[in-house]
């Protein structure tokens, strides 16, 4: 049938009705070209907004961006109420990095619907813009669905992209109230030893087991028993962690440091030696 109305449209003699009929049946064809083709041909003679809509999707499926997003515009100046047209042009905006345009659009629909898919929206674009757009939309995003992920999400924003430690800290306490694990307690103890409440950071760290402990809490809880006077705490700390991690330079000279301070110098020798190239130690035991 559509060889015959091709035909006719080739003369020039092929009726609205006619239009109408091929453009229905070439939307049922397994052929984006053909369908392309009268979807075009039909919206030329008649506004039709369902031959425009159905037309805009068949460029957005073929990644034409720009003849979409001209109709999906056209769509929307139709029908201003629909709120599909505009999510759809956001979607394009995304798509063609234009991140400012569609995050604008998501986060308009986004408080006037409420919809969780529109503020992943504004969260997926809000990261290539602004830093203070990226707050807005991870702190709604963790208001929303406080979940594991989101809510690391921004403590993460909050520790490395703007080193707000007191924000982090707030986010980083409600994961560890719903999951008290070693590496979100060590994110605290982080937060605060960067803020300089270091004898809260301590505290946080004396709570979490020797296996995920990491350098810098091993450095600053050694550091803090020795103000106190805490000697063998220092000591067994740093020993404890060197059972676990023996070639951390670091931490082995903190604890040759701590041997010397107490006196301890045939426990300072062997450190010193083991950090030695074995020649190296093999003339200091000559």
């Amino acid at each position: 049938a559509l060889k015959i109305y091709e035909a006719r449209w080739r003369k020039g003699a092929l009726a609205p009705d006619g239009l109408k009929k091929a453009v229905e049946i070439s939307y049922w064809q397994n052929d984006r070209a053909l369908q392309k083709k009268w979807f075009e041909r039909g919206i030329a003679e008649s506004s039709d907004p369902e031959l425009m809509r159905k037309l805009a999707y068949i460029y957005l499926d073929n990644q034409e961006y720009q003849s979409a997003k001209g109709l999906f515009s056209r769509l929307r100046e139709m029908e201003p109420s629909n709120k599909e047209y505009l999510v759809t042009l956001a979607q394009i905006c995304e798509i063609e990095k234009d991140y400012s345009t569609a995050y604008d659009i998501y986060r308009r629909v986004y408080f006037d619907t409420k919809e969780m898919t529109l503020l992943h929206g504004m969260v997926s674009c809000a990261y290539h813009l602004d830093s203070g757009i990226y707050e807005e939309a991870l702190r709604e995003l963790a208001r929303q669905e406080p979940t594991e992920e989101n809510l690391f999400r921004l403590a993460s924003f909050y520790l490395y992209m703007t080193k707000d430690y007191k924000a982090a800290n707030k986010a980083l306490d409600k994961m560890v109230e719903k999951w008290p694990i070693p590496k979100y307690q060590l994110l605290v103890g982080y937060s605060l030893a960067q803020s300089g409440d270091n004898l809260a950071a301590c505290d946080v760290l004396e709570q979490i087991p020797m296996e995920f402990q990491q350098p810098w809490g091993i450095l600053l809880l050694s550091k803090h028993y020795q103000e106190e006077g805490k000697w063998n705490k220092a000591v067994d700390i740093v020993e404890g962690y060197i059972e676990i991690h023996p070639d951390n330079t670091d931490i082995v000279l903190s604890l040759a440091y701590i041997y010397k301070r107490l006196n301890w110098e045939e426990k300072y020798r062997k450190v010193i030696q083991s950090l030695l190239p074995p020649e190296a130690a093999k003339q200091v035991n000559e």
